[in-house]
């Protein structure tokens, strides 16, 4: 036999708050989860080595497939190569940026110009 709530609309309340907070809950797991798992694998390496794993480089092959290679170096090295690194993405992401500002900014012309003969037209029509 079904209970009855003296709360029908507070228990409908809770089911909903529920699903979005199971949502969010595993939402958040799922970023944190892969992060999580290779940190213990940097930690391990470090543990074991007493080097800390670093990219490397992009190879490509005959055929056009990529690939990425890990080094392992002491973690003074790995400071100095991320800084490097860090400059020379920080120059493509500049670049990425620009080339997104100008297409939001072409965009937002032709949005203006196309709102303008609308209101042409619209008074035109009037």
């Amino acid at each position: 036999m079904k209970e009855d709530t003296s709360f029908p609309m507070l228990s409908a309340v809770f089911d909903i708050f529920a699903i979005s907070c199971n949502f969010l809950s595993g939402f958040f797991l799922g970023l944190i989860a892969p992060v999580a798992a290779i940190s213990a694998v940097v930690v391990g390496i470090r543990f074991l080595t007493g080097q800390v794993p670093f990219l490397g480089g992009i190879s490509e092959d005959e055929e056009g497939a990529r690939q990425l290679s890990l080094v392992l170096v002491s973690p003074d090295q790995a400071k100095e190569l991320f800084d490097e690194q860090k400059d020379q993405i920080g120059g493509e992401i500049a670049w990425m940026k620009d080339e997104i500002q100008a297409i939001i900014e072409e965009a937002k012309a032709e949005a203006q110009t196309a709102a303008m003969e609308e209101s042409q037209e619209s008074a035109e029509e009037a």
